[in-house]
């Protein structure tokens, strides 16, 4: 996954190099995201922390939000 500063997360097709918009977000997501027990945990720079499921086979989905209430410039630690 490949976040952004136009609010969204990309996956890239390492085969390809193609991109897939596949989740956006409330700003801009700053750090690097992390992943743990098939859930993808990202943050945006407004303090929101985000996971997704990555154990489907279809569309990626949101499965949880937490609010900091402080900027995150940080990636994860999962």
């Amino acid at each position: 996954a490949v976040p952004s500063l136009d609010k969204s997360v990309y996956l890239l097709n390492k085969e390809s190099g193609e991109t897939e918009k596949i989740a956006h977000l409330k700003d801009w997501a700053w750090g690097q995201p992390a992943v743990r027990d098939n859930t993808l945990v990202l943050t945006d720079i407004s303090g929101h922390v985000y996971g997704f499921d990555l154990s489907g086979t279809g569309d990626l989905a949101q499965s949880w939000e937490y609010s900091t209430d402080h900027r995150l410039k940080a990636s994860p630690t999962v």
